[in-house]
């Protein structure tokens, strides 16, 4: 099992507890930690000696690219970024949906470009990946939506988000029906209740008001993920994910339990 964790988790670790970044990573590293995964923004130097110096990869690139609109440019940049960096794995995040466009409409304008990126990654020996989103009129919220694209390009590939299909589906029932293109993972944990140093509670779509958790210390199934993700041989990364105001504390449980629970599978 390979852990990373998101930049954006370093650095608010480094901020609140008043340590350097290149502390944090090592720290990071010495828990487990054996990749970062970035913002193309943020994938550029220093950051990238740092994590060179603690013999860290750059686990995955994801970037803003609206497909809806038909342009795939800026989802080549996120290739030759990766490709650029040493990184195998991209998302393509397609942001909102706009409010003058029906989900219909995006989703027929949004194939093309993305087959030309997912193509180009593949050329480049890069694999293009989309997630699922709990966000308001996201392009991609269901496993119906993610097949929708994935049977139809078979260069594109998912990133398996288990918090966010929480909202309109069961996470382990999304993960049956993508598992066979799953190439990528973002493990996060959602709680009713809140626990010591998480974030406020958010609303979900559903109505329900919920609080983002350390992986395994709320209520989704994380143990049987990691059983399922073993069982179809996944090899890529695991990414762990959640939202807290003490940002070291919840690396640090994350990271921790999910080594555990791998131990003992």
């Amino acid at each position: 099992m390979k852990l990373a964790i998101f930049y954006h988790h370093i650095c608010k670790a480094a901020e609140e507890t008043g340590r350097s970044i290149p502390e944090i990573l090592h720290e990071m590293k010495e828990e487990g930690i054996e990749g970062i995964e970035f913002n193309i923004l943020d994938a550029r130097e220093p950051v990238l000696s740092f994590l060179k110096n603690e013999g860290l990869a750059v686990s995955s690139i994801y970037a803003y690219v609206p497909v809806y609109n038909g342009d795939a440019e800026e989802g080549f940049a996120l290739v030759d970024r990766a490709c650029a960096v040493g990184c195998k794995t991209v998302m393509v995040v397609p942001g909102k949906i706009p409010e003058d466009m029906e989900k219909a409409e995006a989703l027929k304008h949004s194939m093309e470009p993305l087959r030309r990126i997912a193509e180009y990654g593949a050329q480049r020996g890069v694999t293009v990946t989309v997630e699922d989103y709990d966000g308001k009129r996201p392009l991609f919220s269901t496993s119906e939506d993610m097949l929708f694209f994935g049977n139809e390009l078979p260069e594109l590939f998912y990133t398996y988000d288990s918090g966010n299909f929480y909202t309109v589906e069961d996470p382990l029932s999304a993960f049956e029906a993508l598992k066979q293109k799953i190439r990528h993972v973002h493990l996060k944990d959602i709680s009713h209740t809140a626990i010591e140093g998480c974030a406020d509670a958010r609303q979900l779509r559903s109505g329900d008001m919920v609080y983002d958790v350390p992986f395994g210390y709320g209520e989704l199934p994380c143990a049987e993920i990691l059983k399922r993700l073993r069982e179809i041989g996944y090899k890529g990364y695991i990414c762990l994910e959640h939202n807290a105001i003490a940002m070291m504390n919840a690396n640090l449980l994350a990271v921790r339990w999910t080594k555990n629970i791998d131990q003992n599978l």
